[in-house]
């Protein structure tokens, strides 16, 4: 009796593959100790973060170079605006993988092409030569000023930067409990109870001078003194940024000139 199942299951098998005139790997035949094969080529754990890092590619060597116009209004007469732009160059220096975590270690460099005068620079890396890690786990990439290590960090000290998978009303806290602000002598709100959430306003494609990028998710920062909006596009990373301050008149723009990996 037990020889007529086997018989039966390689009957199904032929009718089912060989028999239409396909190959069947001797993988794929079933064995008195193994009745449910697979292919001898499925890999039983993929490398982690393998397949995000094609969404996000941090693979050593990947170097982003974005043009950026500032503009804010002149310190002697603040009907008068004035620009200043800049390159900004980041390249992946180091990448090291671990258990369950991806760390990229960025390096980054932003120089002044053309400034009008009494023009100062205002972002968060200023002028010059600067450095940040992204740790890379299930999904979501924390931002980090100081080196991490794959086997030792704690996320929930780090800002989440982005959280994957994304559509449209997808929304996260980027902020650290450290950046809320309340009132003296109340206690902290959640970071995000009044401000800074980001959130994913649609998905789409975008057009930089670097080229025409499919899928892109457009995302805002809600902040009382101006949403600060910025895409990432699948493959690439992220493309443009742009601020436009509430009140007195500065703000940024930002845009992915050249990509490389």
């Amino acid at each position: 009796m037990k020889n007529i199942c086997w018989i039966a299951l390689l009957i199904l098998v032929c009718s089912t593959a060989a028999c239409q005139g396909r190959t069947v790997s001797q993988a794929y035949l079933p064995t008195a100790t193994n009745p449910f094969p697979v292919p001898s080529s499925t890999p039983t754990t993929a490398p982690p973060g393998s397949d995000f890092l094609e969404i996000f590619p941090l693979a050593e060597g990947t170097t982003w170079t974005y043009k950026r116009i500032g503009y804010a209004q002149a310190p002697s007469d603040p009907k008068t605006i004035i620009e200043g732009r800049s390159e900004i160059v980041e390249t992946v220096v180091e990448t090291v993988s671990g258990p369950d975590t991806v760390v990229a270690h960025i390096q980054g460099r932003k120089a002044l092409v053309e400034a009008d005068q009494g023009w100062e620079e205002n972002d968060r890396f200023g002028l010059g030569d600067y450095e940040y890690w992204y740790a890379v786990r299930d999904g979501k990439v924390y931002f980090s000023d100081l080196p991490l290590e794959p086997a030792d960090f704690q996320s929930d000290l780090l800002a989440l930067e982005f959280q994957f998978p994304m559509g449209e009303g997808t929304q996260w806290c980027p902020l650290l409990p450290g950046e809320a602000r309340g009132s003296p002598g109340t206690p902290l709100p959640s970071p995000c109870e009044y401000s800074g959430m980001r959130t994913v306003e649609q998905v789409a494609a975008y057009t930089a001078p670097a080229g025409k990028f499919e899928r892109c998710y457009q995302m805002r920062d809600a902040f009382n003194s101006g949403g600060v909006i910025q895409w990432f596009c699948e493959g690439i990373g992220i493309v443009a940024k742009k601020y436009d301050h509430i009140g007195s008149r500065f703000g940024f723009t930002q845009e992915l000139i050249d990509f490389s990996r």
